[in-house]
């Protein structure tokens, strides 16, 4: 099954940032003054490059996964925008960032 010329002609991206619970409020305001619609996962449980994300009452630090849909002609806009959050968040501490972000091309079927 193949891409219509229609879904080709209409790019989009599927940005999936995955972050410590504790940036969720600025993220969120981040989005929202981008106007974008977007589904979140809360309390997210994993290991990855900034350590464990165990989730537990006891251990905390929990992920938040979100996922948006952004059109190509405003992914450049929103790719400098989580670039300067990035950096200010680098520039508050010595250790890797607990915030990663994906752009995956993306089709809409229905």
């Amino acid at each position: 099954m193949g891409i219509s010329a229609r879904e080709i002609k209409n790019q989009m991206y599927m940005v999936l940032l995955v972050f410590r619970t504790s940036l969720e409020d600025t993220v969120l305001e981040l989005l929202d003054a981008e106007q974008l619609h977007y589904t979140r996962l809360e309390r997210v449980r994993g290991k990855g490059a900034t350590g464990n994300a165990p989730g537990s009452v006891i251990f905390g630090g929990s992920n938040t996964i979100i996922w948006t849909i952004v059109p190509e002609e405003r992914l450049k806009d929103l790719h400098a925008k989580i670039d300067q959050f990035d950096a200010q968040l680098k520039a508050r501490t010595k250790v890797p960032s607990p915030f990663h972000v994906f752009a995956l091309p993306c089709a809409q079927w229905c």
